[in-house]
């Protein structure tokens, strides 16, 4: 990470079956090596649906990408375990037998996990480092994960795959930020560049391939439609669009500092850009607005994580606190006026019913709703670490969270 992180030291359930057609179930599950026949099994499908819904289809404990209700076609003959997952219920698994001509639907009322904390570790898991730096969901619901020295990971809880220097084109095992743009493809900001990751192939971009980069610490990424915002520990702001990067700094542009951590893109396409000494900028892509202690309500000068809300307020994390920004009056949230144990703002996120999500330096995580807050530590809840820093919510409402040195937690309230 760069000097300034470093110096603070941020080293079932239920099941019940519809059966809309006469067959025999085979309630043992097979072998894989034997789940079919080879003969397809012509105008036969298969319909599963759940309560509540939106729950993960797994054949064999490969995930089909399908959320229920959906259903199964184009099958072969033979015998197929059925795996249903949603986080915060158990798992659901069955076996059934198809052939030719026959049609199954299957209604299964899934039952609530009475753990709602899931913790993940290098021990338990194929988490290859417990340090996370970031969490990003993509729009298949697959979860990527940027680790500190353990490279890139791609889970669904069931499948863990591991993208390091070793083993992909990944430049450096240090992953600092992912995002996904229109076409699903994943860009990472590591140690030594900026990554394209397509699914196949790897392009990274940085100082030893394209001269407008001089230091290829890439803190903070953001995606808009197609265009690529990357932010540099020293460097500046950069865009890549149309195959071209440019470059963005005091020198250029409006921009009041170079070393940016966050970079955040609002509903209506304006840039907020953290900077560690300049404070927060705005910009609509032709003009520069600068925030600072100097002139407006902003806690610190000092901004480590940046989140535009759906009500369109700014959110901003600090070294020195938390502060909201409507468009024209600014809270600040502190501790000594709020019940936050730390004012360092590591990260951010807003969950599927408008509240704020705070991971904190030290003090735990923090749900702002309502204008009250909850806190989580490891005084109170099974959080392993105080550290917090990486925060995503997934589709369902899951909050998953990154730790210094706890690994991976996810909590369905």
């Amino acid at each position: 990470m760069s000097y300034v992180k470093n110096i603070f030291l941020r080293v079932l359930i239920l099941f019940t079956a519809a059966l809309f057609n006469t067959c025999n179930i085979n309630l043992v599950s097979p072998s894989e090596e034997n789940e079919n026949t080879g003969m397809p099994a012509r105008n036969a499908s298969v319909i599963i649906k759940t309560s509540p819904d939106k729950a993960s289809i797994f054949i064999f404990d490969r995930n089909t990408g399908k959320l229920t209700p959906d259903s199964l076609t184009s099958l072969y003959e033979g015998s197929y375990n059925i795996t249903i997952k949603r986080l915060g219920y158990l798992d659901t698994t069955f076996t059934f037998a198809i052939y030719s001509d026959m049609k199954f639907a299957y209604d299964i009322i899934l039952t609530e996990d009475p753990i709602k904390w899931k913790i993940f570790n290098t021990y338990n898991s194929d988490l290859p480092d417990n340090w996370i730096w970031d969490i990003h969901i993509d729009e298949t619901n697959l979860t990527w994960i940027g680790t500190f020295a353990g490279g890139l990971v791609k889970t669904d809880l069931s499948n863990w795959t591991v993208y390091n220097y070793s083993n992909s084109g990944l430049p450096d095992n240090k992953v600092y930020s992912i995002v996904s743009d229109l076409n699903n493809e994943k860009w990472i900001g590591t140690a030594f560049g900026v990554t394209n990751f397509n699914g196949q192939n790897w392009v990274t971009y940085n100082s030893t391939n394209n001269p407008v980069f001089y230091y290829n610490f890439f803190i903070a990424v953001a995606a808009e439609g197609f265009v690529i915002w990357a932010a540099n520990d020293k460097g500046g702001l950069f865009k890549f669009e149309k195959n071209k990067w440019t470059k963005y700094d005091p020198t250029n542009s409006g921009i009041p500092d170079n070393v940016i951590f966050a970079v955040a893109i609002d509903e209506h396409k304006n840039k907020w850009v953290g900077t560690y000494r300049g404070g927060l900028a705005k910009f609509d892509g032709n003009t520069w607005l600068v925030y600072n202690k100097n002139n407006s309500g902003l806690s610190s000068n000092h901004i480590i994580s940046v989140l535009p809300d759906r009500q369109g307020n700014i959110w901003v994390g600090t070294i020195d606190g938390l502060t909201k920004f409507n468009g024209k009056e600014w809270e600040i949230f502190q501790i000594g006026n709020s019940p936050l144990r730390s004012n360092w703002i590591e990260s951010l996120a807003e969950d599927n019913y408008g509240n704020i999500w705070i991971g904190t330096w030290g003090g735990g995580l923090y749900k702002y709703s309502n204008g009250a807050f909850e806190i989580f530590s490891s005084d109170n809840s099974p959080l392993p670490d105080n550290y917090i820093t990486a925060v995503a919510v997934d589709r369902l409402g899951n909050k998953w969270i990154g730790t210094v040195s706890g690994g991976l937690v996810i909590y369905t309230e």
